[in-house]
């Protein structure tokens, strides 16, 4: 394949958002009193490897080592359940170019109005069906479950997706 082709055929830029759906008390509570069970579990079995311990000692414990490697993943998938991430994809230049002179900021202060521009791109953006409805977004976004931190997040990441240019490498050949 060329050069031509593979520039020709490269995907647009991909990435996610992390956004918390449930609280992650009890899951973060569980997975740190796994992991000290682990720890403990493995410390104990390093020091009886390292004294005069009976074997059965040894083996008792080297017995616990997969249940509580268990329990911490069931602790770890517990914490993962609390996120959703969003899968977003770059808009083809015209479409993002479309959206920004179509939203226009009114200040000097920005450059586009992205009170009313964001649930456009990510609904635009969003490669779930079921997110790509501008409306949803609109309110989403305008919900008081929704912080300024997380729409600047949501701001800062369409606009990496969009606007960073290609990446200039340094010759590898020196």
């Amino acid at each position: 394949m060329s050069l031509r082709e593979r520039l020709q055929g490269r995907a647009r830029r991909r990435a996610s958002v992390l956004v918390q759906v449930e609280d992650t008390a009890t899951s973060s509570e569980l997975l740190a009193a796994a992991r000290i069970r682990l720890n403990n579990t493995l410390t104990a079995l390093d020091d009886a490897r390292a004294g005069d311990v009976d074997e059965e000692d040894v083996a008792r414990l080297q017995a616990e080592l997969d249940p509580l490697r268990d329990e911490v993943q069931r602790a770890l998938n517990a914490q993962s359940a609390c996120y959703a991430a969003i899968e977003m994809v770059a808009l083809p230049a015209p479409e993002w170019e479309a959206v920004v002179a179509a939203h226009p900021a009114e200040g000097d202060d920005q450059w586009i109005d992205w009170q009313r521009a964001l649930p456009v791109i990510l609904a635009a953006s969003c490669v779930a069906e079921d997110l790509q409805d501008e409306q949803w977004w609109g309110e989403f976004l305008a919900s008081p479950a929704t912080t300024a931190g997380q729409r600047d997040t949501f701001r800062a990441q369409v606009t990496e997706l969009n606007l960073r240019p290609f990446d200039v490498a340094a010759d590898p050949k020196g």
